[in-house]
């Protein structure tokens, strides 16, 4: 990736037409307010990875290239994207980012807000989940089983979940490091190069 590109799931772009429709908001913490920090990025592409499946979310990723590069600031900053060596192990917790409703049927907060979330292992997530499509190859699932918990890890990409935090069924992310070659062979990078996602 570069300061050109923004990495994105692929189910909210899958129906995309026109790029000029979306925009790539950085620097937000409030969804309330414009903040003195956010800035707005028009988009000139959509890249859908070629094997996005609707139906299982497999390949649940795609590339938004922006109008203009992506200015760096104290605010605004890369993210590095994982390598397999990288790889969660089961029972580390992960940090997940975002605006997300906190219980089922819930709206989206307004401020940003982080939780942290147990990696669960592939058999657990295979048989909560096999029914609606988990691919242990591109996914990992994380959160709490018996309890339920909040759904939305570190630099993997929320992809799905079977309802918002509900006992039993974890939230389920994509592995971003199975599409590196993908993401590079799209963007023009170097494997090892810099990133924003």
């Amino acid at each position: 990736m570069s300061r050109m590109f923004v990495v994105d799931v692929g189910c909210s772009t899958e129906r995309a037409t026109n790029p000029a429709d979306w925009k790539a908001d950085v620097g937000v913490h409030s969804r309330a307010s414009m903040e003195p920090n956010q800035k707005e990025y028009g988009i000139q592409e959509i890249i859908q990875n070629p094997g996005f499946n609707f139906q299982f979310l497999d390949d649940d990723i795609a590339i938004l290239k922006t109008a203009w590069p992506i200015e760096l600031n104290d605010y605004v900053q890369p993210i590095c994207l994982t390598t397999e060596n990288s790889e969660l192990k089961v029972g580390q917790e992960c940090v997940v980012i975002g605006w997300g409703a906190d219980v089922q049927g819930g709206s989206p907060v307004d401020r940003l807000h982080e939780v942290y979330k147990p990696i669960i292992a592939d058999v657990d997530c295979t048989n909560a989940l096999s029914v609606f499509g988990y691919n242990n190859n591109s996914m990992l699932c994380a959160g709490n089983l018996v309890q339920g918990g909040v759904d939305a890890c570190s630099v993997r990409i929320s992809s799905w979940g079977f309802g918002c935090a509900q006992p039993g069924y974890p939230g389920v992310y994509n592995e971003v490091y199975t599409f590196l070659q993908w993401i590079h062979d799209n963007t023009h990078t170097s494997v090892g190069g810099p990133i924003v996602g």
